[in-house]
């Protein structure tokens, strides 16, 4: 069994689980940069925020064409796709966990507008529940004792 704690914060709205990765994609020159992930159930894809992917050093012209996102603040986002990304967690025992994903969006806001841009300074890196089934992970979280972790049955 492996399982990976996650830290409950306080973020908009109450308590949320957060996850700290490392990232890693060379094709990208990202070489171990960490960041936090948001675990939100009600989010189908995983992405980079605006400025994390700034600080992971994303070129977003240098990426293939956008997806365009709604956010949950209602402006427009684009999502450029980042291929063949490891995360790398760590389990409850402290051991680094690597996990490859197939696809993650380094988002960048496009609307020229204060309310826009400030707007798209709240979303956070989110995981994905697409994640979850992909990589056949279960969620655990009980917000009110703090605790929430991401546990999955050992391949052989």
């Amino acid at each position: 069994m492996t399982r990976i704690p996650l830290l409950v914060q306080r973020a908009v709205g109450g308590p949320k689980p957060f996850a700290y990765v490392v990232v890693y994609a060379p094709q990208y020159k990202i070489r171990g940069k960490r960041i936090r992930l948001f675990l939100d159930t009600g989010a189908n894809d995983s992405t980079i925020c605006e400025t994390d992917a700034k600080l992971l050093g994303i070129v977003h012209k240098k990426l293939e064409k956008p997806r365009t996102f709604k956010g949950v603040t209602g402006c427009t986002i684009d999502g450029y796709p980042l291929q063949n990304v490891t995360l790398r967690f760590r389990d409850e025992d402290d051991n680094v966990i690597s996990i490859d994903i197939p696809e993650i969006y380094a988002l960048k806001c496009t609307q020229k507008s204060k309310t826009a841009i400030e707007a798209s300074k709240s979303i956070p890196s989110i995981l994905g529940v697409q994640f979850l089934l992909d990589k056949k992970f279960k969620f655990f979280y009980d917000p009110s004792d703090r605790i929430s972790y991401i546990e999955r049955d050992d391949e052989t």
